[in-house]
């Protein structure tokens, strides 16, 4: 199995229904598996999956456990050599799977990878970001990546190749098994947002490196 797609959903039916259709659509030369981790969804959610998406895992979750918590559970029935952690109000691009996976497996230092977000009218979104820090509670984060653009990296400047970033945003986060199997899963004490930068830190931490890949693309509809 090339890649293990982890979705968490919580109330989103619609936007899981378009989000693995995408991944259906788009997905070629990689072997995948998907797994849904419902945090108890009161929509028709869980419907969805066990009558339009069989082939689907589905872990029903009896309350809301929060992000990083329906994550690990995802990731312990994955059986992947990349671990994809995907939003449901995401929608991949053609190629942009591959074009992470295939940019990882040539480039074993890389734990961790990200693509371009994009709003659906193609604006970019930030997709990476620094370590949370003193200077940026001080000043404004905005103005310091203009200010200091080698040092801050602002979604307005254009890489033509992929670089190393201190963290990539969640909504599309690849995770390589050797990376999971060294530092273990996400924290479950954060309950939703922040977990991926933390996890991204560890990683850095134990030398794994973490990738902006501009060619591939996802929009995300935040």
């Amino acid at each position: 199995m090339d890649v293990s797609f982890v979705i968490v959903n919580w109330n989103t039916a619609g936007l899981l229904e378009n989000c693995i259709n995408s991944i259906f659509q788009t997905v070629n030369r990689k072997k995948f598996e998907i797994i849904v981790v419902d945090n108890a969804s009161s929509d028709e959610s869980v419907k969805l999956v066990e009558t339009s998406f069989p082939d689907v895992t589905l872990i029903k979750n009896s309350k809301n456990l929060g992000f990083a918590r329906a994550v690990n559970k995802g990731i312990r029935v994955s059986c992947g050599k990349y671990v994809l952690l995907l939003n449901t109000d995401t929608l991949l691009q053609k190629n942009a799977v591959c074009q992470l996976v295939d940019y990882m497996d040539s480039n074993k230092k890389a734990g961790i990878s990200g693509g371009q977000l994009m709003y659906k009218d193609g604006r970019k979104q930030n997709s990476f970001d620094n370590y949370p820090s003193l200077l940026f509670e001080i000043f404004n984060k905005s103005l310091l990546k203009r200010m200091f653009p080698r040092k801050f990296y602002g979604k307005l400047r254009n890489f033509d190749n992929p670089v190393e970033v201190d963290s990539v945003i969640g909504a599309c986060f690849v995770i390589s098994r050797s990376c999971i199997d060294d530092i273990g899963l996400l924290d479950e004490d954060y309950f939703f947002f922040i977990e991926e930068t933390d996890y991204c830190y560890r990683a850095g931490r134990k030398g794994y490196a973490v990738m902006y890949v501009p060619q591939s693309r996802i929009i995300h509809f935040q």
